[in-house]
């Protein structure tokens, strides 16, 4: 199901938005790792539980405490791309994860 050794999609949306992570994707040095903030650290988590889903978990929970407003949207499409095309875990959708304003929730 997950495909080693190839570039994620998943990964590459979120370091458009922080290219500063990439060096710090598979690197283990606190040091640095502390010099984020917290909305950088919950995307670092995330792309490193896209490169190894296996090994890795991400707290969803961070995206809760840390995020708002827009970067919660950039973390629910590099969870919607991680789940559609990085891993095939959602093949045929039949609903979009992102719901537009005008739909009715009722």
């Amino acid at each position: 199901m997950y495909q080693v050794n190839r570039e994620l999609k998943s990964v590459n949306y979120v370091l458009n938005f922080f290219p500063a992570i990439k060096p710090l994707l598979t690197e283990q040095k606190r040091k640095n790792i502390l010099l984020l903030n917290e909305v950088e650290k919950t995307f670092l988590d995330m792309c490193r539980f896209f490169l190894n889903p296996s090994n890795k978990s991400f707290d969803y929970g961070s995206v809760y405490r840390y995020l708002n407003d827009e970067w919660v949207v950039v973390a629910l499409k590099a969870l919607e791309i991680f789940s559609k095309q990085d891993t095939y875990l959602i093949q045929k959708p039949n609903h979009s994860i992102l719901i537009s304003e005008r739909s009715s929730y009722n």
